[in-house]
């Protein structure tokens, strides 16, 4: 090649590289890393500018259709970043010293991205960014010459640091836009009160569309979560705020709960502020998210009641009586979703004066749950005048009550609220026969808080105040005849059917794993939980806690005929074919209702009946505190010091439309017990519509059974004299008496009457009577005397054995009706009639017996037998009538000492009396004095009872075998007031009660307890 063409190809090369270079200099470097936008380099914002180097050289032009911004040329060359949004405001800083440096930031994804914004630098400043979202940077050239720079991301303050920026707020418009408190400054001018000063908050408004919202944080980052948040609600301006809520800890403000009364006032703005618990900030994660949410528009499930307790015999239970304390209570009970507004009003009840401070919230086991003033201040109470107001709800004040949510306290198990508005009156000393108003009154609430106001409006119930007279010591006949005598029957089925005197508001069930459960009621013979083999039992020890109800009531016959009337019937083995009285079992609904209610007939006018039942409270274990944690949870506040049985049933009885007894609290002991009263039938009143009431709301407790429902007549107590058995000679007159004795001074008209054929026929003697009976005092009883002489004509020998009784009534016209009129049916006069002519001579020296066996074995011994023919031996089987079952020749004998004995084969099953007649051979009689064997008597029974007792009370006990004793003395009302255990021996043994000269005069019931038998007697406390 010549030399020169060579010179000029390489110069030619030279300068062709040259225009290349200048023209197309990225050919000659590689391309930058993040030349395209799925190759973007991450950048991490930060409150300072954390710079990152980068480059166009080499880089080429991204196709973005619509790219945006007027940068759609191809000689544009750009490169990529992308970071996540810490704040919905930062500024993207890109330095370089070209001028042609331009900056676009977009957010979606680089196969869909949305342009944001643009700029020309070096910053560009951005808003509404959504926190945690990825966003990407396209720094490029506006006419594709290449540049070097350094990018970073700054982290600004929030933009809604301040109150003037709050960000707006939609109700149910979710919770999916991020914020963020990174770098947020705190608000000046604020109290410290609820978040420390100087600590990091944003703002928010919200337009009320709802009086009770709930504001709620979610997705909390790390920092904030290590930090804590707190909520703070404000009505006002930005520059005149006025705190209506802050919590501090929490994510949520529930202003149900949190505010109450009358919530937000809806279209009104109110402004949140979000803020740390902390005033130190490091770290990035800051996040949270925001949302606002309304209550639920449902309408709640409502109960209601209104009752009373008689606070002075709570423990004992008993009649109203002047100067009694009665505790008034309205229950409000929302089983579901909320009420709101709600408010109780009553007037004091007539004829009582309010107790000062006992405006009160009670839980359902009655606990003070709340306690405000009587003034009509700023507390949600007040009296004023006879006006009682008590407004209830989460913010209640003096002008309005506020709302009342299913799961606020107190609570059962957390589902539902049972709150009871109460006060308190004391009874005026007035007449007996004054009624009390206890009802009227209303509560209101409305469904929603702006929604019409519902009004429950209490019917009007009457109170009487009654004197208490306890209960019968002598009631017999019953007069309640439905439902087999209020005992419910008997049956082999396990279950029997519903009762319709059980009232509709309580509705039947038939037992199960969890039935009856509230609101229900069952009738069974055995209450174990069902009749396979996993629920059946009839064991009441029983530990498989699948064999009883709730997995906790206890497993029990009922009371009907029971032999220990406190421990009641074993359950009945219907699966094996046995038969068992049915008794009713109660799971007391919420509200207050009737669980009884029946019309008894056929009563006498003026005459007293005892209204009583018996009772069981069957579960031990069924509590649930103010909380709602159940016996067995961790941090359960028992009923009472080592009590868990929760509510206590008590009992309201009833007799047409007025009240008259309450039976009090009715603990759990696993024992029956018996309440009741006693009352008197009015001039003309034959009939009485009777209903027992539970006055407790159930729920956690109030679980009980109910048997031996009776109304039956209570009996004066008749004492003949001189005796049961006097002797009189022949055509000799008699005088004999009966005192009549009782509680009630109204059995005042009586006849005597005689029988001559065994007591088959009675005969009237003379006209009836009416008496005026006196108060003794000593015996705490009304009393009066009536006699009669027998006259000469009726004591002839063959008048011996006659039969003589007094009837009495409570009016002239009961005396005429066999079925109003009362005697005394087991003591009765049997008159002894002797041919008294000359004295006889024979003595008798002793006369006693013993029982071997059931063989009676009789031994007497005599003197100077002259005249004696033989001696006949008599036996009775109930003290009054005699029959001759044998007799034994005398020998005639003038010995100073003649002995005798005579077997009576079997003669004693339980008891007899026996006596020895002397006949002579000219027909002339002596009688023996009486000797009384029992068969029981070495088993266990009461020997001799010093009756009335004074400052001690005097007792023997007989027993078989030796033997640990529970003895108690239990007053008129049930109430046990002395308890103690002796040791005590085969045969008899004698014991004091001491120290009973502080008990009040009157009636009570000695009671010894031997393992599983119980005897007990009436004793009478006389005046000191």
């Amino acid at each position: 090649m010549k030399p020169y063409l060579y010179h000029l190809r390489r110069a030619f090369s030279t300068i062709l590289k040259a225009a290349i270079l200048i023209l197309y200099p990225n050919l000659l470097f590689a391309q930058p890393a993040n030349n395209l936008c799925a190759n973007a380099v991450t950048l991490t914002s930060g409150t300072t500018c954390s710079s990152v180097a980068g480059t166009t050289v080499s880089a080429t032009y991204t196709t973005i259709s619509p790219i945006g911004c007027g940068t759609g040329s191809s000689s544009t060359v750009d490169v990529w970043y992308q970071f996540v949004a810490q704040t919905s405001n930062p500024t993207i800083r890109v330095t370089t010293s070209s001028s042609r440096r331009r900056i676009q930031l977009f957010s979606g994804s680089c196969g869909a991205l949305t342009s944001v914004s643009c700029a020309t630098g070096p910053d560009m400043t951005t808003s509404g960014l959504t926190v945690g979202q990825t966003y990407y940077i396209r720094v490029y050239s506006s006419n594709g010459s290449t540049f070097t720079f350094d990018i970073c991301v700054i982290d600004n303050r929030p933009a809604n640091d301040d109150c003037s920026n709050a960000i707006a707020l939609t109700a149910g418009s979710g919770c999916s836009t991020n914020r963020t408190l990174l770098n947020a400054l705190g608000t000046s001018g604020l109290s410290g009160d609820c978040a420390p000063v100087g600590a990091p908050d944003v703002w928010f408004s919200y337009t009320a569309t709802n009086a009770y919202p709930t504001i709620a944080l979610s997705s909390l980052g790390t920092d904030l979560t290590s930090a804590g948040t707190g909520i703070q609600l404000f009505s006002g301006s930005c520059g005149s705020l006025t705190s209506l809520v802050c919590k501090t800890g929490v994510t949520t403000l529930d202003l149900l709960a949190d505010l109450g009364g009358n919530g937000l006032t809806i279209g009104t703005t109110y402004y949140i502020r979000v803020f740390s618990a902390s005033t130190v900030m490091s770290g990035t994660g800051w996040g949270f998210r925001i949302c606002i949410s309304n209550p639920t528009t449902s309408s709640p499930t409502i109960d209601y009641g209104k009752s009373y307790i008689n606070v002075t015999k709570q423990g004992t239970g008993g009649t109203i009586e002047p100067n009694d304390v009665l505790e008034i209570r309205a229950t409000f009970v929302v089983r579901t979703n909320n009420a709101y507004a709600v408010s109780f009003t009553d007037n004091l009840p007539s004829n009582t004066t309010y107790v000062p401070g006992t405006l009160r919230i009670l839980t359902n086991e009655g606990k003070i749950f709340r306690q405000w003033t009587d003034a009509a201040d700023s507390d949600p109470a007040s009296i004023s005048g006879s006006t009682v107001t008590i407004n209830i709800g989460n913010g209640a004040n003096s002008s309005t009550g506020g709302p009342v949510r299913s799961t606020d306290r107190p609570t059962i198990f957390g589902t539902t609220c049972v709150l009871i508005a109460s006060y308190r009156v004391q009874v005026n000393s007035v007449a007996y026969g004054t009624t009390v108003s206890v009802g009227g009154g209303s509560l209101s609430y409305r469904n929603q808080p702006a929604s019409a106001v519902n009004t429950i409006s209490f019917p009007a119930v009457n109170a009487m105040v009654y004197r208490d007279f306890g209960i019968c010591n002598n009631a017999v006949q019953n007069s309640l005849l439905s439902e087999s005598g209020g005992t419910f029957g008997s049956g082999t089925v396990k279950d029997r059917t519903a009762s319709s005197k059980v009232p509709t508001n309580y509705s039947y069930a038939a037992f199960g794993a969890n039935a009856p459960g509230d609101y229900y009621y069952g009738m069974s013979n055995n209450t174990s939980a069902g009749t396979t083999a996993s629920t059946y039992s009839i064991d009441p020890n029983e530990t498989n806690t699948a064999r009883r109800v709730f997995s906790v009531w206890d497993i029990i016959g009922d009371h009907t005929g029971a032999s220990n009337p406190l421990l009641g019937n074993l359950p009945a083995d219907v699966n094996n074919g046995q038969s068992g009285g049915y008794m009713v079992v109660i799971n007391a609904s919420y509200r207050t209702d009737t669980a009884f209610k029946d019309t008894v007939r056929n009563l006498c006018p003026n005459t007293s009946y005892e209204y009583s039942a018996w009772f069981r409270n069957i579960c031990r274990t069924c509590g649930a505190d103010s909380v709602g944690r159940g016996s067995t949870t961790a941090g359960y506040e028992p009923t009472a010091p080592g009590d868990s049985s929760g509510v206590r049933p008590t009992l309201t009885f009833n007799i047409n439309g007025n009240d008259y007894y309450s039976t009090g609290d009715i603990y759990y002991t696993g024992q029956w017990v018996k309440k009741g009263f006693t009352y008197r039938t009015g001039p003309g009143e034959t009939e009485m519509i009777i209903s027992i009431r539970n006055n407790a709301p159930g729920g956690g407790g109030n679980d009980w059974a109910i048997d031996d429902i009776a109304v039956s007549t209570c009996l004066p107590d008749m004492s003949y004299s001189p005796s049961l058995n006097p002797n009189v000679c022949t055509g000799n007159p008699l005088t004999i008496y009966d005192t009549i004795r009782g509680y009630y001074d109204n059995y005042t008209y009586h006849i005597w009457q005689r029988s001559t054929d065994n007591g088959v026929n009675w005969t009237d003697l003379g006209a009836s009577r009416d008496s005026i009976p006196v108060y003794n005092s000593t015996l705490n009883r009304w009393e009066y005397v009536t006699a009669y002489t027998i006259p000469t004509t009726n004591t002839n020998v063959s008048d011996s054995g006659d039969l003589y009784r007094v009837l009495v009534a409570t009016t002239s016209s009961n005396l005429s009706s066999p079925a109003c009129r009362v005697t005394d049916g087991i003591s009765i006069i049997n008159l002894s009639v002797m041919d008294c002519g000359p004295v006889l001579k024979t003595d008798l020296l002793s006369f006693n017996g013993r029982l071997s066996n059931r063989d009676a074995v009789l031994n007497w011994s005599t003197s100077k037998e002259d005249g004696l023919y033989h001696y006949i031996i008599e036996r009775s089987y109930d003290g009054q009538r005699y029959i001759p079952i044998g007799h034994v020749d005398g020998y005639a004998s003038n010995a100073s000492i003649n002995r005798y004995s005579f077997t009576d084969a079997g003669g004693v099953v339980n008891k007899a009396w026996y006596r020895i007649v002397m006949q002579y051979a000219d027909g002339s009689k002596k009688y023996s004095g009486i000797v009384q064997l029992r068969n029981d008597l070495v088993d266990f029974t009461f020997g001799t009872v010093i009756n009335p007792f004074a400052n001690q009370l005097r007792f023997d006990v007989y027993l078989a075998d030796n033997s640990n004793l529970l003895i108690e003395l239990i007053d008129m009302n049930g109430k046990t007031i002395h308890r103690e255990r002796q040791n005590a021996f085969a045969g008899v043994n004698s014991f004091t009660i001491s120290n009973t000269d502080g008990l009040q005069s009157g009636a009570y019931t000695l009671r010894v307890i031997n393992k599983d038998r119980i005897i007990h007697k009436r004793v009478v406390k006389a005046s000191r």
